[in-house]
């Protein structure tokens, strides 16, 4: 396993010396959100990330694939850019949402449309893995429908990242990580006390991160552990 942290958390100009310092304390990666990536080149992000012998741990950009026609060709349109990024990147990660429609309340039509579009940009880069986030408010928001959503697509490059805890099913973290675990391949690392919103250190919250961490790696986790607040 390897330690990440993802970028979102600092402003954009500040995440050279930001990687600087990672990679100071021992990082091996760091995640790239989707506004850094913009604002710079592929030579620029080599020098502020990769020349410091940081590795792109996964690549963030905001697909929807259960949204409008014009919403899914922007999609198609925005995997290809970021199938090239992430390869150019040497970056094996793609992180995946799905749009703003919740496993709960998506009709027939939205979820085959979601199921049918991932497929497709997962075989055209079957290099890379496709990892989706578990997220309220996407097809991925309880254990139930993320694996659903995995086995309905039916590739072996559409993985997990995987974030507890699910806030709309409210599941235990140990189930989820027994469900889940074999199909993880990305971990962001969050703990709480008494509320979600409430985060402390991993090893001082409600559940026992340790347990949750060897349930993972007993399913075969081997990937990152990215920190994200």
């Amino acid at each position: 396993m390897k330690v990440a942290y993802c970028t979102n958390v600092w402003p954009i100009d500040d995440i050279p010396n930001a990687c600087k310092k990672l990679r100071e304390l021992g990082y091996d990666g760091v995640e790239l959100w989707h506004q850094y990536i913009v604002s710079r080149s592929i030579e620029q992000i080599h020098r502020e990330v990769l020349d410091l012998g940081l590795e792109v741990a996964q690549v963030c950009p905001y697909f929807n694939v259960t949204g409008t026609q014009a919403e899914l060709n922007e999609t198609y349109k925005l995997a290809s850019q970021y199938i090239n990024i992430a390869r150019a990147l040497r970056c094996s990660r793609i992180r995946v949402f799905t749009g703003t429609v919740g496993a709960s309340v998506a009709t027939e039509k939205e979820y085959n449309q979601g199921v049918n579009a991932l497929r497709e940009i997962c075989q055209s880069a079957p290099d890379l893995m496709f990892v989706l986030e578990t997220h309220k408010g996407c097809l991925m928001e309880s254990t139930e429908s993320t694996k659903r959503l995995i086995c309905d697509v039916g590739v072996d490059n559409l993985r997990v990242n995987l974030q507890v805890p699910m806030e709309i099913s409210g599941e235990d973290p140990y189930d989820c990580a027994e469900i889940l675990g074999e199909y993880t391949t990305h971990l962001h690392a969050h703990n709480w006390r008494g509320d979600i919103n409430n985060l402390v250190c991993l090893s001082e919250g409600d559940y026992d991160f340790a347990k949750f961490l060897s349930i993972l790696k007993m399913k075969g986790f081997d990937g990152y552990i990215s920190i994200e607040h």
